[in-house]
């Protein structure tokens, strides 16, 4: 049995919260999800646990998202995030990605949502090999003989 995922879920509805919780736990086999919708809450969660994915709401009244994406990256660089919104434009979407979103799936089109969440696993487990292996590689070349 695959294990159960972990997802940090950025969202100041909490009719949004679970209506995104439904249709996850529909379409995978194994989440859990936990809310917040403000900075500490959002610090927090960070350090209480490691989680495998995160879903940003993109339009919150206390938590901006690109300062909620920014918290993140700095806590785990390598954790995927999701913005998701009903609300945002094109703009803002774009903003998020270049601010380091791994996509942005709209509300109303929730059928994007579980291929970007693969996506982003995908890629984030990529990130931890690559990191891991310019470890290794940093300590094999300070170990040589004459460096």
């Amino acid at each position: 049995m695959a294990r159960e995922l972990q997802i940090l879920v950025l969202e100041d509805s909490e009719a949004d919260f679970l209506l995104l919780e439904r249709y996850l736990g529909a379409n995978m086999l194994c989440c859990h999800c936990r809310r917040v919708d403000d900075p500490e809450q959002l610090r927090m969660a960070l350090g209480d646990q490691s989680w495998d994915l995160a879903l940003a709401d993109c339009k919150m009244p206390r938590l901006r998202a690109k300062d909620a994406l920014s918290l993140i990256l700095e806590v785990d660089p390598d954790l995927p995030v999701i913005a998701v919104s009903g609300t945002t434009t094109e703009e803002d979407a774009v903003a998020l990605l270049k601010a380091g979103a791994e996509d942005f799936v709209h509300k109303e089109r929730l059928a994007r949502l579980i291929p970007a969440m693969e996506r982003g696993l995908r890629d984030a487990e990529q990130r931890r090999v690559w990191r891991a292996t310019e470890r290794t590689l940093s300590t094999l070349l300070a170990n040589l003989p004459g460096m």
